[in-house]
């Protein structure tokens, strides 16, 4: 190889390099273009890696301003740069939407639930009053956020919905159980109150009642609100206006069917060995079926 042909070759090396050198300067990926901004600007940019791989622009013009620079990003890639409060930018393509569909209902009853709040990662809806909603969503990995108080939130990915059609999403009560309530030393030491409307003597700790001589059980009933004796007798007391055969009386959960002594007057209930009474004048429960007072 002569002199001549060194020089033409490294010529053509030379233009090719330079040519090389022009095109990557011409044109950058975009994702090189993004920081440049957020440092120029101070605005954040919020993107999927895969949504800007590969995507190249032109520089852009140092005098535009951000907007004007959004502009011509999006008019140069076709994406979709959205701008957000606190200088907070997100960028999409455009073909990524997908709407999800569907009709909110009480699993138990089937009633729409209206004004229900669904939240995706960029966009939320709410209800209408026959329990229809509509939501963008902008991918299968996104998760959608179902809340409407009462009801127990729903947490779950796209791809776990029915596409196909707007099928009903059913939403299940959150139903709480509250601690046991006990209201303690009600009209005297050693008489509590229970969540369930029954009250319990407990006559370790009891005390008199005013007017009375003695702790006895029957005697300290008629303390109660609803019971009271219309003869004034001590055994023949009477529960929000019923008889006094309409009352259930159990010792040890043996039935009694006498309650007091000489007419009445005297109760067959010992007070030095009574433990513990439990007094139901409401509600009770289906075991206690002989006495409706």
């Amino acid at each position: 190889m002569n002199g001549k042909h060194i020089f033409t070759l490294s010529i053509l090396l030379f233009l090719l390099s330079f040519s090389n050198k022009g095109w990557t300067q011409s044109e950058r990926p975009l994702k090189e273009v993004l920081p440049e901004l957020q440092e120029k600007h101070g605005y954040q940019f919020n993107y999927a890696e895969d949504t800007v791989e590969g995507i190249a622009v032109a520089p852009l013009d140092e005098n535009l301003s951000f907007e004007e620079a959004i502009a011509a990003l999006e008019q140069a890639t076709g994406l979709i740069f959205e701008i957000l409060p606190n200088n907070f930018v997100t960028i999409r393509a455009s073909h990524d939407f997908k709407v999800l569909c569907g009709y909110l209902k009480d699993k138990d009853t089937a009633e729409p639930l209206v004004f229900a709040t669904i939240q995706g990662l960029r966009s939320s809806a709410v209800s209408d009053e026959n329990g229809y909603f509509e939501l963008e969503i902008s991918g299968d990995a996104e998760v959608v956020t179902i809340r409407y108080l009462g009801y127990r939130t729903i947490y779950r990915p796209y791809r776990y919905f029915k596409k196909e059609s707007c099928d009903p999403v059913y939403m299940v009560a959150d139903i709480e159980s509250l601690n046991q309530i006990v209201l303690t030393n009600y009209l005297v030491e050693g008489i509590d109150k229970l969540s369930d409307g029954s009250f319990q003597l407990d006559f370790s700790k009891f005390s008199l009642l005013p007017g009375l001589t003695e702790a006895d059980v029957l005697f300290s009933m008629q303390a109660f609100p609803g019971i009271q004796s219309v003869n004034e007798t001590v055994s023949n007391i009477n529960i929000r206006g019923g008889s006094h055969d309409q009352n259930l009386i159990l010792w040890d959960d043996i039935k009694m069917y006498q309650s007091g002594h000489f007419f009445g007057l005297i109760s067959m209930f010992h007070p030095q060995i009574t433990q513990k009474v439990s007094l139901y004048k409401n509600g009770t429960g289906v075991e206690y079926t002989d006495g409706v007072s």
